[in-house]
């Protein structure tokens, strides 16, 4: 409790003291977090989202991160519970430990600074399946607050790596962990009774959420690269220039144009699309019955959200 409440001080008072060991810190919070007691590891939630919001501002320093690690989670099916099943993006394309400077140089090329995101985000995603109920939720509530904050801190390519290699994955082993006897319906109209499961279940007490912040974090990125190209579009009248017109395949502007946070949407929703239909097809009727609510609305959501008159909607329904 003592060094814990030394690094309090620090994290909150002093922070530009440690600017230049800001992986070690966020390690050291991790491990916090991981600890026995539940009232230290909400408290160092609190310190990873203060964390980032210093690292959003500047107050980080990437050349600090030097060599360091900067891991890709490992995919459990590689020789997991989840070894040759297939449905739903179980880890992307990275499988097994593998560095980002290794296997993605050219994000850490575009933004230097996502060599301290990185760690701070696998690492918090790592306790979405933390045995504590409280604690995973409140790690799934720090997950979605911080990048909903920050998402303009990430290109395209960087947010397909966020959702295949540190959210879907951790979606996957929250369920294929689960060990608990989930309850059934009685009759296939009845609805599953989620009050008949065990108080720790994840898929009962986490997926609801988890999925729900899925959807979120997707169509506020999507909604961002399309509030992004209207401003260009009312800029560009202003100036009687002519008005940058999207692909309507990625809601992206042209390579000079296109910020970093413009979403590469056509690759994006397949992957989306992917992980809520390999829920689907699960064994056990209580994650399938979620994943099919959860996919019915983010599909609504898609089909009545507003585009820009000069974007073609149905590229995304093909």
């Amino acid at each position: 409790q003592l060094a814990f409440d030394t690094l309090h001080r620090l994290v909150q008072s002093d922070f530009q003291l440690l600017t230049n060991d800001f992986t070690p810190l966020v390690h050291c919070l991790l491990c916090f977090v991981a600890g026995p007691s539940t009232e230290i590891s909400l408290g160092a939630l609190n310190l990873l989202n203060h964390c980032a919001a210093n690292l959003a501002a500047g107050r980080g320093a990437p050349d600090a991160a030097g060599t360091a690690a900067v891991v890709v989670l490992e995919d459990p099916g590689a020789g997991g519970a989840g070894a040759g099943t297939g449905g739903g993006a179980r880890g992307g394309a990275d499988h097994g430990p593998s560095s980002l400077a290794q296997h993605h140089p050219e994000l850490l090329e575009e933004n230097p600074s996502l060599a301290l995101w990185w760690p701070l985000l696998t690492g918090l995603s790592q306790h979405l399946v933390d045995p504590r109920v409280i604690v995973r939720s409140t790690a799934l509530a720090q997950l979605e607050t911080i990048l909903q904050n920050y998402k303009h801190h990430f290109s395209p390519p960087a947010w397909q790596l966020l959702f295949t290699s540190i959210v879907f994955l951790r979606g996957w082993q929250g369920v294929e962990g689960d060990t608990t006897v989930l309850p059934v319906s009685a009759h296939p109209a009845e609805p599953v009774n989620l009050a008949a499961a065990a108080p720790e279940s994840w898929v009962a007490t986490t997926l609801q959420p988890f999925l729900q912040t899925v959807s979120n974090l997707f169509l506020s990125t999507m909604a961002s690269a399309v509030d992004h190209l209207e401003d260009q579009k009312d800029e560009k009248l202003q100036r009687d220039l002519p008005v940058p017109v999207a692909d309507p395949n990625t809601l992206a502007l042209e390579p000079s144009t296109a910020p970093q946070s413009s979403l590469t949407m056509h690759g994006l929703l397949p992957d989306v699309l992917s992980f809520f239909g390999g829920l689907c097809k699960s064994a056990t009727e209580l994650v399938a019955r979620l994943a099919m609510d959860a996919l019915e609305d983010l599909v609504l959501h898609l089909q009545h959200t507003p585009f820009p008159p000069h974007v073609d909607a149905t590229a995304f329904f093909g």
